[in-house]
């Protein structure tokens, strides 16, 4: 599926929380037209230059090049802290040393960090903590304060507080942590075949064992399946699982081992490994070719979509034209060729027709003007249709269903079809 290379980001530690920052659709998919399609936030203690404990890389999804530039932070350079996308915010919590209690906030759009103050109920502090957001929300569960920890909790931005939720099945640190749909997947740590599932309708779920072990891998999401990337006790291997039968199967191998890492996706088809060693970049042709896939199969979606919708609109024309010809014989029009008539051509003989007898039978009743009235001529018609209109907009119609040799035909005509309401009038030719 990956194809992985090595590349570097000017951040390099073990224990570093990393986000996708990038610009994302609607649906929350990353969006392969956004300007700042590639972008991530490593945040931590930085081995290669300490000063820079926060820094913004770009994959330019073109060319392949990684680019970066270190941005002021008041987050500690900490060690295994966690950074989550909730909406267009980061939040950091916790770390070591000292396992912190604190909770950074990063706004995309400005740049700008905030420190969310203690109020309320809050988690203790810790590090290596599992951390997600679903539904808008920071989860945080397990982790390490010396001892291991199993307490879970989630953070409303919106009201910034804190709930605690039920204890993680297993205390534990550095799971990897992947989102596929509504479920959350926590996987290994330092109880090492360890997997945990998550959803807010069901809570936490204990899955079967992993048939490998793996404590502080990347894990990122391909459709259903989650691939888990390197970790201690897992070297350079790659293992997928597919949620939807529940297996295992391995998937090549990386360019480099490491013990400790983050992953996440850069672009729709390319994702980053970060850790003590060098950055490893994944990238899929498969899924490069994805957008373009889709592409072409909404076009042919919408190609049969359109062809059924004429369809129907044919079937109707040819319902309403049948109609109008019926109408036109019935009666008795005097026109030649009904069966070659338009929907138009059908209208106006019918307007004539009707407006002809309703003259005879009424000839002064509505306007004086009728009794000049030449069926054969359009411009009078025009004129009784403006004096029709002038004095009851309806008086065609109403005349027609009150003449009793024409009722039952009445009954058979819809005003709509017929243009005779007041609207469709004044468009006749």
């Amino acid at each position: 599926m990956f194809k992985f290379r090595l590349s570097h980001v000017g951040h390099r530690g073990n224990r570093s929380g990393m986000a996708y920052i990038g610009g994302l659709t609607a649906e929350g998919d990353i969006d392969p037209y956004s300007e700042t399609l590639g972008r991530v936030i490593i945040v931590g203690e930085n081995s290669q230059t300490s000063s820079d404990n926060c820094v913004i890389a770009t994959l330019d999804a073109e060319t392949g090049s990684m680019s970066h530039r270190a941005i002021p932070c008041p987050v500690p350079a900490l060690r295994l802290s966690t950074a989550t996308r909730v909406g267009e915010w980061v939040f950091v919590f916790g770390g070591n040393p000292g396992s912190v209690d604190t909770l950074y906030r990063f706004d995309i759009a400005t740049e700008k960090w905030t420190q969310v103050q203690k109020r309320g109920v809050w988690p203790k502090g810790r590090w290596g903590q599992g951390a997600f957001s679903l539904g808008g929300k920071l989860f945080i569960a397990a982790g390490c304060d010396g001892s291991k920890i199993s307490s879970a909790w989630v953070f409303d931005p919106q009201g910034e507080t804190w709930t605690q939720l039920p204890d993680y099945p297993v205390g534990l640190q550095r799971p990897a942590v992947c989102t596929v749909g509504d479920r959350v997947h926590l996987i290994g740590g330092s109880a090492p075949t360890t997997h945990c599932t998550y959803s807010e309708a069901g809570g936490w779920h204990k899955e079967a064992d992993l048939p490998f072990r793996v404590y502080g891998a990347g894990a990122v999401a391909v459709g259903s399946n989650i691939h888990v990337m390197g970790g201690n006790g897992h070297s350079n291997q790659v293992h997928v699982y597919d949620t939807v039968t529940k297996r295992w199967e391995e998937s090549g191998t990386l360019p480099v081992s490491f013990s400790y890492g983050s992953a996440c996706y850069t672009t729709p088809s390319s994702v980053i490994i970060h850790s003590e060693k060098q950055l490893i970049i994944g990238e899929s042709e498969e899924l490069k070719q994805k957008p373009e896939r889709e592409r072409l199969a909404q076009e042919e979606r919408d190609r049969v979509a359109a062809q059924l919708a004429e369809a129907e609109r044919q079937r109707v024309y040819q319902e309403q034209v049948s109609l109008l010809h019926s109408l036109v014989t019935d009666l008795g029009c005097d026109v030649e060729g009904v069966a070659s008539l338009t929907p138009e051509e059908c209208r106006h003989h019918i307007l004539c027709t009707v407006a002809a007898r309703e003259v005879d039978r009424r000839k002064t009743e509505l306007c004086p003007r009728f009794s000049a009235f030449d069926p054969s001529s359009l411009p009078p018609l025009r004129t009784l249709i403006s004096d029709a209109k002038a004095f009851d907009a309806d008086a065609l119609s109403t005349a027609l269903a009150n003449l009793s040799e024409y009722l039952p035909l009445a009954e058979r005509i819809d005003p709509q079809v017929l243009s005779l309401t007041p609207l469709s009038l004044s468009v006749l030719p």
